[in-house]
């Protein structure tokens, strides 16, 4: 009897330690860091190299998406924050992150042609600066309320390029709304 005591006792001691040991790693996990600007507009993504950081922002879309929770998605670090690759289906959508690990929006690939594409930035294109390079990849805000595109363009030479947009068809090289994200950091469990 006296050994079972000695051995519950000393579970409860093991359960006690170890629980406090993993609370205290979970304050000194790291957050998501902001990345540093170089002077030059690089919008070369690279893997977030950190899984902790892939995990929070993993945990934080599949609160906001729960379609997300069985997909694979490759998070990304930009000059601008994170992004989130992922499919459901056929369908590719990319979440958009600031630099501090707040979400900003969800976009989703689609065909760029007239039925897809609204007319005003079909027309907006056309008079842009870009309207020499063909559009490989078009993406659209699906968040309810807002209302942007991200842009995948190839010059003539084959160099590749990317753009944004607002909803009224204004073009930018850095995120239109990189500046309004929702509020609330990344959770820190």
């Amino acid at each position: 009897m006296k050994d079972t005591k000695r051995y519950i006792a000393s579970l409860a001691l093991s359960v006690t330690l170890l629980t406090g040991y993993a609370q205290s790693q979970e304050q000194t996990t790291p957050t998501p860091r902001p990345v540093e600007a170089t002077g030059t507009v690089s919008q070369t993504p690279k893997l977030v190299s950190d899984p902790m950081v892939s995990e929070r922002l993993g945990r934080d879309l599949n609160s906001r998406n729960s379609a997300t929770e069985t997909q694979t998605i490759k998070w990304y670090e930009t000059n601008y924050g994170y992004t989130g690759n992922y499919a459901i289906g056929s369908a590719q959508y990319m979440a958009r992150y600031d630099q501090q690990g707040n979400y900003v929006e969800t976009l989703r690939r689609t065909e760029w042609n007239k039925s897809t594409v609204p007319a005003t930035l079909i027309n907006a294109y056309g008079q842009s600066p870009y309207k020499n390079q063909t559009v490989t990849g078009y993406w659209s805000v699906t968040d309810a309320g807002k209302s942007g595109y991200y842009l995948e363009l190839r010059d003539k030479s084959g160099a590749p390029s990317t753009v944004w947009a607002d909803g009224q068809g204004k073009f930018s090289t850095a995120p239109y709304s990189s500046t309004t994200a929702t509020s609330g950091n990344i959770p820190k469990d």
